[in-house]
């Protein structure tokens, strides 16, 4: 009897430490197939000065056309200086909407022609928006 319970106990023993040593694998497993993981299209960079924001900038226009940083500097230069102009207009209080309207207009005319400048046609395409192009909607009223 004795021996016979010795040797129940030892199976119960080993088939608890089977059945937890499976749970932990499986555990450990989860574990791993669980990390955290970022999203598609996640932005890993967020400047904080304005220094890093012109980086990311440039870069992303170094990337979207397929050019070199001095291109992609001048590319900024305009959208920048095309920016700046339309806060301008947008804060003048003595131009009614028409006015600001035109002078808007005349910027995008201006950001243009310096952009065909620099970039071929398809590189144009992917910088100006739809709207502001040589017979978009901007031009029909």
């Amino acid at each position: 009897m004795k021996g016979t319970l010795r040797i129940s106990f030892i199976a119960v023993v080993l088939t608890v430490a089977a059945v937890g040593g499976t749970v932990a694998q499986e555990t450990v497993h989860k574990k791993a197939d669980t990390l955290k993981r970022e999203k598609v299209g996640f932005r890993q960079e967020v400047a904080r000065d304005a220094a890093g924001r012109k980086r990311v900038e440039r870069d992303h226009y170094r990337r979207t056309l397929g050019v070199d940083s001095a291109k992609a500097d001048q590319v900024l230069r305009v959208s920048t200086e095309y920016k700046s102009g339309v806060a301008k207009v947008v804060s003048d209080t003595s131009l009614n909407d028409a006015g600001k309207r035109a002078a808007i207009d005349r910027l995008i005319v201006l950001k243009n022609r310096q952009l065909e400048g620099l970039l071929t046609p398809a590189q144009q395409s992917k910088v100006i928006p739809t709207t502001e192009r040589r017979g978009g909607a901007s031009k029909v009223q």
